[in-house]
């Protein structure tokens, strides 16, 4: 049987421990011949640039700011000490992953941050597996997100009536991933917004990556601020850019944080939030490890304690943090 424990990230090794399969570590892995070290999306807490081999997928070596030295597509293969390691979508951001590990003896299912929920990325596959290690980033029964499309639609209702007014609309998201699914959703409603730089950087990405955007950008089409306009900025810069965007153009700027928090935080401050998250919300996790019919259960990245307890009471199989 396959050990499973935690280090400076998930480590998987088989029954001779020479070799370490280490998933989403949190420092720096040096070179090692014996080590593959998997990466499940590019968000910058889960990045850092190994010595050692990585592992991820070809859209998700395209985010890092360096290029990862095995890049596979979802289902196809790679054998690694007599493992068979696959990845699946996760359905989080572009390229984001779920771990698929083969043994002799049994299969262990990384989910990563994963979302049940479809989105323009398509939806994350709920894969049977012997044991699960599956996030908890929102992990208690508090936690139950609203249908997508009913928030979409409030977003965009809110936009049209601060517009009507004579503002400009600032919505504040993460860069990556969040930043680009707001625009893919002002697209569709008919609408191109201001972006700037680091968040058109990543929005070409997801073009090369044929997830069609469209934006204007600060360093090249400024006349858009002649008119009440949307634009897209990060979360923790949306008030200095709220302020600069006013003092610009002489009109009330209305802020919004697109944020799965907003039910959490008070976000002081900004005008409205709405809860457009990225993750799995409580009720999602427990779908999925009703369906993947575990033996085992592992939880991580968040509010693992709490989730293992009510896993395991809840369907009676083993479940505890990975700490």
């Amino acid at each position: 049987m396959a050990s499973v424990i935690m280090k400076e990230g998930i480590v998987i090794s088989q029954d001779n421990g020479k070799h370490e399969l280490i998933l989403d570590p949190n420092k720096k892995v040096r070179h090692k011949d014996n080590t593959l070290v998997s990466i499940s999306h590019a968000h910058s807490d889960h990045v850092r640039k190994h010595e050692a081999r990585v592992l991820c997928t070809p859209e998700t070596s395209c985010l890092m700011p360096f290029e990862a030295k095995v890049r596979k597509k979802y289902w196809e293969e790679i054998e690694f000490d007599g493992m068979t390691v696959t990845q699946a979508n996760a359905n989080h951001i572009l390229g984001s992953s779920q771990l698929v590990i083969d043994t002799k003896d049994e299969r262990i299912v990384y989910t990563g941050d994963f979302r049940l929920k479809e989105s323009m990325l398509g939806k994350a596959e709920i894969i049977e597996a012997d044991t699960i290690i599956i996030e908890s980033t929102y992990g208690l029964p508090k936690f139950r997100f609203p249908e997508i499309r009913e928030v979409q639609s409030q977003l965009i209702d809110w936009i049209e009536r601060e517009k009507q007014k004579g503002n400009n609309v600032l919505l504040g998201a993460y860069s990556l991933g969040k930043a680009q699914e707001v625009t893919k959703l002002l697209n569709e409603s008919g609408e191109k917004p201001l972006v700037n730089e680091q968040i058109a950087y990543y929005n070409n990405i997801y073009k090369k990556n044929k997830v069609n955007l469209e934006y204007y950008t600060t360093e090249k089409d400024e006349e858009v601020k002649e008119a009440p306009f949307t634009a897209v900025t990060q979360h923790n810069k949306i008030k200095e850019e709220a302020r600069r965007l006013s003092s610009e153009t002489g009109r009330k700027t209305s802020t919004a944080v697109l944020t799965g928090w907003s039910s959490l935080y008070n976000f002081t401050g900004i005008h409205k939030t709405f809860q457009l998250p990225d993750h799995a919300d409580f009720y999602q996790i427990l779908e999925y490890v009703e369906n993947a019919k575990p033996r085992k259960v592992l939880t991580v990245h968040g509010y693992s304690k709490q989730l293992a307890k009510i896993i395991e009471k809840l369907f009676s199989i083993k479940a505890k943090p990975l700490e």
